[in-house]
């Protein structure tokens, strides 16, 4: 799981990181990593969470007990002027691109491998690469979904190449020019060119 904390939010609600994350975390519903980080790092104090209720950014309910917090998490809910200081979340280009690359695939020796690896390096290698521009993550996207037909139409899957790889060779480009050209022979042979 990747969180990114904007640090003039910190200013702005007057909270510390950690009480950040945990208002964060508790808004999304993810009370079993909250439990985990309490128990082993001791990541948030009875102290901490008195002050995130007084300064009303969490709320809870009647089953919540503060002396054994951790395990009564799940009765603790974001206000909504936690949910205000937030920012609006912008489609992320690399989650676009992840929703379509294979997570794993089968090798021809009948092994496992996992082709979604090194996620933080990639998503700022693709942010780069795309730089915000909607046409081109469209096109990588376009060029993705067509080499992934073809491998498969071709029973060549199994050699997908990993995520950091395929972003550092630009193999959408290879498979982008592939689609282009099968455009063109569709358009040819539609205005008569097989005729004999």
């Amino acid at each position: 799981m990747i969180l990114e904390l904007d640090l003039h939010l910190l200013y702005k609600s007057n909270l510390t990181p950690n009480q950040f994350i945990f208002c964060q975390l508790i808004n999304e519903g993810h009370y079993l990593i909250l439990q985990k980080l309490i128990k082993e790092t001791k990541f948030i104090n009875n102290e901490g969470v008195i002050d995130l209720l007084s300064k009303e950014y969490i709320v809870s309910n009647e089953y919540f007990n503060l002396n054994n917090f951790e395990s009564t998490l799940r009765f603790l809910k974001s206000t909504e002027k936690f949910k205000k200081i937030l920012p609006e979340k912008k489609d992320d280009p690399f989650e676009d691109l992840l929703s379509i690359y294979p997570a794993k695939i089968i090798r021809p020796d009948g092994s496992t491998d996992y082709l979604r690896t090194a996620l933080k390096k990639c998503k700022i290698k693709y942010n780069n690469i795309v730089k915000r521009n909607a046409s081109k993550h469209k096109l990588i996207l376009s060029a993705l979904e067509y080499e992934l037909n073809i491998r498969k139409k071709e029973n060549k899957l199994s050699y997908m190449k990993r995520l950091p790889k395929w972003l550092d060779d630009e193999e959408w480009q290879v498979y982008a020019q592939r689609m282009e050209d099968d455009k063109n022979k569709t358009i040819d042979k539609s205005y008569g060119g097989d005729l004999l």
